[in-house]
């Protein structure tokens, strides 16, 4: 490849990089040789990632668009009770069988074939349909306002889970860290027992002990290896992202903190929660539905007014009007369906029954929303105690490897010891790690049943 070429690919880079930071993606893109094949490095936090998931999942887009779908079809209700406005027109000609004219019209015959047109313009406003105007506009709001709660919730559930994935893949990679930090402590012993066995100061034992801890190290050190670069293919394609980058994610947990809510609190955050709303709603349609079909058994009033005109051409002379007759009119119309009486009552009934199944199922629900949340809340206070426990853990650990170690190297400890001290201690870090994991994605998901979660 030239030299040009390399100049223009790297012109490229500079020019994309601004279209991802106006996003908020604080993503860096590392300078890569075309000829030894490197992939590119993405370097993304949580939060940045979570936006990447949220930006392009699929789902999302398709729950995205029922809800926008829904916004329409208010729009479109609230027209359908605007004046009424139609045209029409119609051209006529008479003797069609032959033979069969009898002249019986008040208008003059001169020929056995002749032509009419009429052309009518009207104007209808209906003034009341059974509340079904008011009724219609309402429903139709409410459905819009359900698909934008149904958008929340599907939002939630991916924020969640990208967190959940993310989480993951730091947790593997944090292992990885605190494997390969063994694995050289180990390493500086191995050195030392082999120059000791040599030397006939050490047994063949503790040789062995020591290199069957390094063997397992790297088999250990292999299947983590494949496991994170499982963790990687699942985290880009959940947040489809090209399988070529490389991603490069942020190490370090965030400081941990004590939860201080209030369960007293939870009345006033449950009605901020979109499934509440939803089922709120859910209770509004019910109601809703029922009286739009009440409506439709009841009086229909509209007034309107048109205007019209007749012509009559004799002998099929269209380009002159033989003669014609125009006027205008204005009406108002009331419309009974009668008929349909006989079976109002029962879907009347139905949809009562329906209305009230609505209203126990959003009482029901309420309730354990309310125990969502403070079950999720106790599962944070949990994870919170569980990384301290953990903290005091991996610093006992630590101390008891340290003490071992001077004693080993000092004499008084054995190698078989000081070998199990290692191994709790690595045990211990990540012991500590997985109750960080813990701790955050049970706070995110407090926040969400919370309705306090920002993104």
């Amino acid at each position: 490849m030239s030299n040009k070429k390399i100049y223009i690919f790297s012109f490229f880079l500079f020019l994309a990089c601004p279209l991802f930071a106006e996003e908020g993606y604080k993503i860096e893109i590392s300078t890569v040789s075309v000829f030894s094949g490197q992939k590119d490095v993405l370097k993304m936090t949580l939060e940045q990632y979570q936006k990447i998931a949220l930006k392009n999942n699929s789902e999302l887009h398709k729950t995205e668009a029922e809800a926008e779908y829904a916004r329409q079809e208010s729009k479109a209700a609230f027209t359908k009770y605007f004046p009424k406005i139609s045209a029409s027109a119609a051209v006529a000609n008479t003797d069609i069988l032959p033979g069969f004219n009898e002249p019986v019209s008040i208008l003059p015959v001169t020929s056995q074939s002749n032509g009419g047109s009429v052309v009518m313009l009207s104007a209808t406003q209906p003034l009341f349909a059974g509340g079904r105007i008011v009724n219609g506009n309402k429903l139709a709001d409410s459905a819009s306002k359900a698909a934008d709660y149904k958008l929340q919730i599907k939002r939630n559930e991916i924020y969640s889970e990208a967190e959940k994935k993310y989480r993951q893949f730091q947790l593997l990679e944090g292992k990885m860290n605190t494997l390969l930090s063994y694995e050289k402590m180990l390493d500086a012993l191995y050195s030392r027992v082999s120059q000791a066995f040599e030397l006939g100061i050490a047994s063949r034992s503790d040789f062995l002990r020591v290199k069957l801890k390094k063997e397992e190290i790297a088999v250990q050190k292999q299947q983590l290896e494949k496991i994170i670069e499982i963790a990687s293919k699942d985290l880009k394609l959940y947040a489809e992202i090209d399988e070529n980058t490389e991603i490069k994610i942020d190490k370090n947990f965030s400081e941990v903190q004590e939860p201080v809510y209030s369960r007293s609190d939870f009345q006033s955050y449950l009605k901020l929660r979109p499934e509440y709303k939803l089922l709120e709603t859910g209770v509004k349609v019910s109601k809703l539905q029922r009286n739009m079909e009440t409506g439709s058994y009841l009086p229909t009033v509209a007034v309107g007014a048109s205007l019209f005109r007749t012509d009559y051409f004799s002998n099929n002379y269209f380009d002159k009007s033989a003669m014609h007759y125009q006027d205008s009119m204005a009406f108002a119309m009331v419309s009974m369906p009668l008929s349909d009486w006989w079976q109002a009552s029962h879907t009347i009934k139905g949809l009562n029954a329906k209305y009230k199944a609505a209203q126990n199922e959003f009482e029901s629900k309420s309730k354990y929303l309310l125990l969502d949340m403070e079950n999720k809340l106790t599962c944070l206070e949990t994870a919170y105690k569980q990384v301290r426990v953990a903290e005091i853990g991996l610093e006992l650990a630590q101390t008891n490897r340290i003490e071992y170690e001077d004693g080993y190297k000092n004499g008084t400890e054995k190698l078989s010891d000081y070998l199990e001290s290692m191994a709790l201690e690595q045990e211990k870090q990540n012991k500590l790690d997985e109750a960080k994991a813990d701790y955050f994605e049970a706070k995110t998901a407090f926040l969400i049943s919370i309705a306090k979660l920002e993104y």
